[in-house]
């Protein structure tokens, strides 16, 4: 008996050393990933608008994700310059193939013209979702500078001399098309409703 338990106790506290380690490691490295995180998230502001130099967030309203678009959207922030409204930046998390989502980083000017996309954390699968994430493919610069009268249409093959508010889709990678389509506009219609007709009221 007395050899059985002795392996067993030292097993046992191997384990809860490791497990005080792990514990201490990450409460270490936990403001390490947080200034990491806030460090790229001020760089993904700044990217998507540009003519901002500061960004305040803004209180979502209760109940405000009332369709697929809207509940997309995890947060807003106001963009200023010199104290001027230049526009908003819209992080938004929509599904793709995979479950985990992609995350979005979406800018709209104060003429509600979209401004820039900055793709975020994903696991979508390498050579055909990441054909729609990647900024040298064509799929984001169909956004880009983009200020629909109508809500986005996405589309299959979309024809030559089709209206700007249809978005093509890549061929074999729908579903992400689709998360990335979802996301702006989920992006315009907040903007809307925070910033009536694209300008800070």
């Amino acid at each position: 008996m007395r050899e059985i338990l002795k392996p067993a106790l030292v097993l046992l506290a191997i384990c809860a050393g490791v497990t005080v380690v792990l514990a201490l490691v990450f409460q270490g490295t936990k403001p390490v990933i947080a200034e990491r995180a806030a460090a790229d998230l001020a760089a993904a502001k700044s990217e998507v608008l540009a003519g901002a130099d500061a960004f305040s967030e803004l209180k979502l309203p209760e109940g405000f994700a009332t369709d697929e678009f809207l509940q997309t959207i995890g947060a807003v922030y106001l963009g200023t310059k010199n104290g001027l409204y230049r526009g908003v930046v819209v992080r938004a998390l929509s599904r793709g193939y995979e479950a985990a989502g992609v995350l979005l980083t979406i800018g709209l000017s104060n003429e509600g013209v979209v401004t820039g996309i900055r793709v975020g954390d994903h696991k979508e699968t390498p050579g055909l979702g990441t054909k729609v994430l990647d900024k040298a493919q064509a799929y984001l610069g169909q956004y880009l500078n983009l200020k629909p009268a109508t809500n986005l249409l996405l589309v299959k093959n979309k024809t030559a001399g089709a209206p700007s508010h249809q978005i093509d889709a890549v061929t074999g990678a729908t579903i992400t098309s689709r998360a990335v389509w979802r996301a702006v506009q989920g992006a315009l219609e907040i903007s809307q409703k925070l910033t009536p007709e694209g300008a800070w009221k």
